[in-house]
């Protein structure tokens, strides 16, 4: 089962963003850039392939 990409805290940082005057195509943008969002989604995929390979033996 996946988890959320995001937590709770990473809506109330973001929503505080915006409150700053940050737009949410901005803050958006500053987290799909982001390490951590490559890293979750490098960890999906791999829990996907290690699944189709599992399926496949």
């Amino acid at each position: 089962m996946l988890s959320p990409m995001t937590k709770k805290e990473d809506l109330d940082i973001w929503l505080a963003k915006i409150d700053r005057g940050s737009t949410w195509q901005e803050v958006l943008r500053e987290f799909t850039h982001s390490v951590e969002f490559h890293q979750k989604v490098q960890g999906i995929i791999d829990s996907v392939v290690g699944t189709r390979r599992e399926k496949a033996v």
